[in-house]
């Protein structure tokens, strides 16, 4: 994350996701019908330079966000762009920045907004590192070659060479369908 722009502990807008994760390292597209998810973003985009906190609700069907009914580990994000609809919905493309801990969640204003930390990540060799690396790698490869709907700018990542949080987070974006899943591979550091 550019640590220039962002405080590392601060109150940022939540845009709260039902049914999908927002990993670091990766660009999202977010359908916002929801009136407080709505401000959210336009305060986001108005006064925190395009930062937004992408949390998901561990149920989907709920409405009501509490600090019980969020992942307490979300994603800062950065909104890329957005539209308008005519029907009320706002689309916005989300671009993954850090994981980072929610210590507290409030509404002000008919807008959610929540108190992080940013989360480090675990440290581990550069063995280690190109280890796994290479034991997923050609398998990814085999994947994507096969798979037209993988964006080019992904395969280019992989052929430059990224490290093992990168990988990981990239792969758990594109391949893990399952909302449950998501959520717990959001919440490993």
């Amino acid at each position: 994350m550019d640590n220039k722009n962002v405080e590392l502990e601060v109150d940022y807008p939540v845009l709260a996701t039902k049914g999908v994760a927002l990993f670091p390292h990766n660009d999202i597209n977010i359908e916002a019908g929801r009136v407080f998810s709505k401000k959210a973003i336009k305060v986001s985009m108005d006064e925190y330079s395009n930062f937004i906190l992408v949390v998901p609700q561990l149920n989907p069907d709920d409405d009501l966000i509490t600090y019980d009914k969020i992942s307490h580990v979300g994603t800062m994000g950065k909104i890329k762009s957005s539209r308008n609809f005519d029907n009320g919905i706002v689309k916005v493309v989300v671009s993954g920045l850090e994981r980072v801990l929610i210590k507290s969640i409030y509404m002000e204003n008919g807008i959610y907004y929540a108190f992080v930390e940013v989360l480090q990540n675990e440290e581990i060799s550069a063995d280690e590192e190109a280890a796994y690396i290479r034991t997923t790698a050609k398998e990814v490869e085999n994947i994507m070659s096969s798979n037209p709907r993988i964006p080019k700018n992904i395969i280019d990542k992989f052929s430059k060479g990224i490290g093992a949080v990168e990988f990981a987070d990239i792969i758990s974006q594109l391949f893990v369908k399952d909302y449950n899943k998501q959520i717990e591979l959001l919440n490993e550091v």
